[in-house]
């Protein structure tokens, strides 16, 4: 094919040289006539104007492509924005719930009352861990109410059915973190008597504990929430945590806990302050038919992935609660033995 296609342009050159070759005269004359070159200048022609279409067509072609680079981000994001709204599953809502679900979600504080009550061997084995005066039929009343400067009140008082025998008074952030926890307990001592008919009397002997949280920097671990604890005016001990702990108490955990509207599924930390010393717990949720459960571990013993760990606390609340509320009942571990704490 190629010794062809060579024959044909050689046979074209001629041509053309021989057209430009023809003297004037010749080509007067020719004029008059009919050309016979025109098939081969059309051929030229449409060959050179079908080359100019392919050249113009790459010159613009360029610039095409560039424009199409520039919008590619604009492209891109409205594809996104389609495939979003169509899935529904990287909405906004979507990746907010994905945020909460790695974070603990409360429910916030309000005015709120509520009797708890326990009897039997247990409590009075409570009681005597408490180091407090009780019998079998004690009961535990918890009120929250708003305080100054958007802190919370709450009020703890356990009788022994007629006296209170302990009183907690606590100080609350609007998470229900602890800053500030006073605790009085009433023992009833008997009186020394001269004489051995007279009846002896039980007086009172009052017991105030503080705590107090506050965050400080320390020369060595820099900023810290630092614990203290004092009895009767009388410094007992000092702690620092983390300055981002979550602080709760004995008593005041129930309160805490009545804040929690959802947990990640690994649980929360928090401390949980027991006799000044602030405990590492983890604090993780089940569900139930009727609600849910949150159980409270020893975070230590836990982490030792023993089979059948004992929780220290559990919290039943019923499913309708969608906002701040007590539990309907507590089960507290008492030297391995279940004490169910149950609201009246």
């Amino acid at each position: 094919m190629l010794p062809c296609k060579t024959k044909v342009l050689n046979c074209c050159i001629g041509i053309v040289i021989v057209a430009f070759a023809v003297p004037t005269a010749l080509r007067a004359q020719i004029n008059n006539k009919k050309d016979v070159l025109e098939p081969v200048t059309s051929a030229l022609n449409a060959k050179s104007e079908q080359l100019d279409r392919k050249m113009q067509g790459k010159i613009t072609e360029a610039p095409q492509k560039s424009s199409k680079n520039e919008c590619k981000p604009a492209t891109n994001a409205n594809v996104t924005k389609v495939k979003k709204s169509q899935a529904g599953e990287l909405t906004k809502e979507a990746q907010s719930s994905k945020v909460k679900k790695l974070t603990l979600i409360q429910y916030p504080l309000k005015r709120s009352h509520a009797a708890y009550k326990f009897e039997g061997p247990l409590a009075l084995e409570f009681m005597k861990q408490m180091n407090i005066g009780g019998n079998a039929q004690s009961m535990i009343s918890y009120d929250v109410s708003p305080g100054k400067n958007n802190a919370w009140n709450l009020k703890i008082t356990i009788t022994d059915g007629q006296n209170s025998v302990l009183t907690y008074r606590v100080i609350m952030d609007k998470n229900a973190n602890v800053e500030k926890e006073r605790i009085t307990a009433i023992e009833y001592v008997q009186a020394n008597s001269d004489s051995w008919f007279k009846k002896k009397k039980q007086i009172p002997k009052t017991n105030k504990e503080d705590l107090t949280v506050s965050i400080e920097n320390q020369s060595f671990l820099g900023k810290s929430k630092i614990l203290r604890r004092t009895r009767n005016g009388k410094l007992i001990n000092e702690l620092s945590v983390s300055p981002d702990e979550i602080i709760t108490t004995f008593g005041q955990i129930v309160a805490f806990m009545g804040t929690i509207k959802d947990l990640p599924a690994q649980g929360i930390k928090v401390r949980w302050v027991a006799e000044g010393k602030p405990l590492p717990v983890l604090i993780k949720k089940s569900t139930i038919s009727n609600g849910y459960i949150l159980t409270m571990y020893k975070a230590v013993a836990l982490a030792d992935e023993k089979e059948g760990t004992r929780p220290l606390l559990q919290f039943y609340f019923d499913k309708a609660s969608q906002e701040f509320s007590f539990p309907s009942k507590i089960v507290m571990d008492v030297n391995g033995i279940d004490l169910e704490i149950v609201k009246k």
